[in-house]
């Protein structure tokens, strides 16, 4: 299995990113293959006419590249819940059809879920700072479990304990 990311220098709980091939079964392995991924995993597959592209010598190492994080761009704004999930882990396995040390996309996708991840992060930290200093607090309303999520400086604002 490939290595992971954990933490920041801000001390922040970051995604553990590990790859491997799709043999493994354990329960954070996520399938990005165009072949055989589930809902969640589509958001990270590539293009047929990418794999097809690249297995059959049409294409470089480097054209793949270019093309998958393209594609990994627009699923950035098109499936972001996508993207939140993963980021939202503690730990995730990347998996493909792809050989041990072969090029492979799972690798890009890894290097682009730690940043999509620091990104995140870091947004959600600005925006906390950002509520503390205004004391402007945000929450929104599920009709259907009728749930209330309050930002944690709601809670500060109306003197109630996080939680």
């Amino acid at each position: 299995m490939g290595a992971g990311w954990a933490g920041n220098e801000r001390g922040q709980r970051m995604l553990e990113i590990y790859t491997s091939t799709i043999r493994y079964g354990g329960p954070d392995r996520l399938d990005v293959t165009v072949k055989s991924a589930g809902e969640l995993g589509r958001a990270f597959a590539p293009a047929w006419d990418i794999v097809r592209g690249y297995q059959e010598g049409r294409i470089s190492e480097e054209e793949y590249a270019r093309r998958y994080r393209r594609m990994m761009l627009g699923s950035f704004k098109t499936n972001r819940a996508a993207w939140e999930r993963v980021a939202a882990m503690d730990r995730v396995v990347l998996c493909c059809y792809c050989r041990p040390g072969a090029f492979c996309h799972r690798r890009l996708l890894a290097e682009y879920l730690a940043r999509a991840a620091q990104a995140l992060a870091d947004s959600a930290l600005f925006l906390r700072e950002t509520q503390s200093i205004a004391h402007v607090g945000g929450w929104k309303a599920n009709p259907v479990t009728d749930m209330l999520l309050w930002t944690e400086e709601v809670y500060r604002m109306v003197e109630h304990p996080l939680g």
